[in-house]
């Protein structure tokens, strides 16, 4: 009679299911051959992994069952092959508050589909292209249930947003309280730069006469909360983006192109020029990307700004920044 498990001191499998493999390193290999068993499933809770950082799925895995991982808050990066189609639920126990920030994902696309790809998306540097939500994500699945894992999709990207400054996995301050003298890193719409200082940003912004990307409604209701007092930034969601890179190894009629997916905090700078006593000056903000249809962003207003740089009179800073409220209400 035919044996259909496979049993040794870390390892159990069932069938085409691994249930359960134990491994105490940091960087872990998920083999898909045991004995004479190959297996292309992930069950539920088999990869216990408690010092893992990053996990890698050999070729061959097609399905992975919810809550497969269990990883005790270690885990950062997870790599999956092109094989994989399905995804049954939340990779981790919703409860569970597990860490992981990133998850590749390899797909075969068509060519027609990665010059879809190419006309519609942002570029960067580094990880090649930023998808937006316009995108046809049929051929990118089971991205969606993947995203899942790490936290929702933003409401809207726009190459008019200029750049994205991301938070920084190995900086413990938290990201809303830092200061915009920072250099953190970036998604840079226009592949200039991967990191950059804010302060820095500001000024080029002036100098080019580029307010940003404005949205009338979100300004409204960050407007409303802080005429309460309240500031819009307090609590700050986590988003996700998705980056897509054509593997330089794959054939030209059928590319496989590398998903990046990263669970992050993003912002991007916007300005309001205020006319005060026959001076310039600017209202710099930081916009929090958000997951909300109805509230593409959380605006957070960090200074007043003149062509020399940040004001630092407290007396002309407030009287700017007064007018511009006044302005507001009327």
């Amino acid at each position: 009679m035919k044996t259909d498990y496979y049993l040794d001191g870390k390892t159990a499998v069932l069938g085409n299911t691994l249930i359960r493999l134990v491994d105490e390193r940091e960087s872990v290999l998920v083999l898909s051959r045991f004995g004479s068993h190959r297996v292309n499933t992930l069950g539920s809770g088999s990869l216990v992994l408690p010092r893992a950082r990053e996990v890698t799925l050999s070729p061959d895995y097609e399905i992975l069952q919810a809550e497969c991982l269990s990883c005790d808050n270690q885990l950062e990066t997870l790599r999956l092959p092109v094989s994989v189609r399905k995804v049954e639920g939340n990779l981790q126990n919703e409860n569970s508050g597990g860490t992981l920030r990133r998850i590749l994902l390899d797909r075969r696309v068509s060519q027609a589909f990665w010059e879809e790809v190419r006309r519609q998306a942002i570029p960067i540097l580094q990880e090649g292209w930023l998808l937006p939500q316009s995108i046809k994500r049929e051929a990118l699945e089971p991205a969606a249930a993947l995203i899942g894992s790490l936290a929702p999709a933003p409401s809207a990207l726009d190459p008019r947003m200029r750049l994205l400054f991301t938070e920084s996995a190995n900086n413990p301050r938290p990201f809303s309280r830092e200061t915009i003298f920072n250099t953190r890193p970036c998604l840079d719409f226009r592949c200039r730069v991967s990191e950059q200082e804010e302060y820095s940003e500001v000024m080029a912004m002036m100098e080019e006469g580029d307010p940003g990307w404005h949205v009338p409604s979100a300004e409204a209701a960050s407007d409303m909360m802080i005429r309460k007092g309240a500031d819009p930034a307090d609590t700050l969601p986590q988003i996700s983006l998705i980056c897509a890179e054509k593997k330089e190894d794959s054939p030209q009629d059928r590319p496989v192109i590398r998903l990046h997916m990263f669970r992050t905090r993003a912002f991007f700078p916007t300005l309001r020029r205020i006319r005060h006593d026959g001076m310039d000056f600017w209202l710099y903000s930081r916009n929090y990307l958000s997951p909300w249809p109805e509230r593409l962003y959380l605006r957070r207003e960090m200074g007043i700004f003149s062509r020399e740089g940040l004001v630092t009179d407290s007396q002309v800073a407030e009287e700017v920044y007064a007018k511009y409220r006044f302005l507001c209400l009327l």
